[in-house]
């Protein structure tokens, strides 16, 4: 029986690193499976250094069709005068050469396989290369270096080191969030102005609005940060989003209380107001609720939309968050203040 894993989205040459086709080696065993354990020992040894990480054999027929597979320790235990045939796996796991590589990582940490056969396709199944174990860790680097610079808003280069990288070329990775920030926090100041007659009214508000967007913020990227890692290791499948938003919403109800509780007592006796305490207390709940379950959504609806959820869900959350959470604070302030 095989495992196939393939990714049916086409090759593309720029992605070409970041799937099986660009990190798969030539350094790999093919046995026939009329060969016997000695014959078999001894093409290894003939092939010289060309497969000096001999751990693990893939076993094809005279057309170099996959077989199965056939691990080091027990071809080095068989009896010289064993077949090959009696003692292979047929139960063997192989990937196409448009798998993409997190694809590969989680198979074969799940499968716990030293190497896996890439074919040329599903259908003749001829072995053209193999992913070692060796090369996983450079594909976790360059995963987890590319998903950190998209979590922060930058186009990521992830073949190139920083020095390695022109200062124009970081410029331009760095660019594009950064304008499109820029013209969100102006409609935050547009919104900001809107309410200036409360401020002037009452210029005590003002002192907490770097507050106020400073946690939508932080607490809109800690659950966007958690989903996309969750949905990234497969620890959430699309079956339990609604399991996973009603768990954000929960956490951040006792988180919004928790912190709206604090800056409640710290109005209470700062400035002896008892409704300013209510005020911040029910515009920070909101605007916690409402950055942690936006930082649930914004990864899970990228995901449906095929797009790349570490790429725009942290600074997407936390202009929006911030948004809201201006919105949330002046509109309690108007309410219980009457300003």
């Amino acid at each position: 029986m095989y495992n196939d894993h393939m990714n049916t989205s086409g090759t593309k040459k720029r992605n070409l690193g970041r799937r099986a086709s660009g990190v798969m080696t030539d350094d790999f065993v093919c046995l026939h499976p009329s060969l016997t354990a000695q014959q078999a020992l001894e093409t290894i040894r003939a092939s010289g250094d060309s497969c000096d990480s001999f751990t693990y054999c893939f076993i094809v027929d005279e057309n170099n069709r996959l077989l199965g597979s056939l691990s080091a320790g027990r071809l080095l235990l068989a009896d010289p005068a064993e077949l090959i045939d009696n003692i292979y796996t047929p139960d063997i796991t192989f990937i196409e050469p448009n798998t993409r590589s997190p694809q590969i990582v989680e198979l074969m940490k799940k499968e716990r396989l030293p190497a896996i056969p890439v074919v040329d396709n599903r259908e003749s199944l001829r072995v053209i290369g193999a992913v070692a174990v060796e090369a996983v860790a450079d594909i976790v680097e360059k995963e987890a270096t590319r998903e950190m610079h998209q979590g922060a808003g930058i186009a990521s280069n992830a073949s190139k080191t920083y020095f390695a990288t022109s200062i124009w070329g970081h410029s331009v990775s760095r660019l594009p969030w950064l304008v499109f920030l820029l013209f969100a926090s102006l409609l935050a100041g547009v919104l900001v102005s809107y309410y200036e007659a409360s401020f002037l009214e009452m210029p005590v508000l003002v002192a907490f609005i770097p507050m106020i967007m400073g946690l939508a913020g932080a607490g809109g990227s800690q659950s966007s940060t958690v989903i996309i890692r969750s949905m990234a290791v497969g620890e959430i499948q699309t079956k339990q989003y609604y399991k996973a938003f009603i768990r954000e919403f929960a956490i951040s109800l006792v988180c919004g209380m928790a912190m709206g509780l604090i800056i409640f007592l710290y109005a209470l006796v700062v400035y002896q107001d008892i409704i300013l305490g209510f005020v911040l207390w029910l515009g920070l709940l909101a605007t916690i609720i409402f950055a942690k379950t936006l930082g649930m959504i914004l990864p899970v609806l990228a995901k449906r939309c095929r797009i790349d959820p570490a790429l725009i869900s942290s600074p997407l959350v936390t202009i929006i968050a911030d948004i809201f959470g201006i919105f949330a604070y002046f509109t309690f302030a108007t309410i219980l203040l009457g300003v």
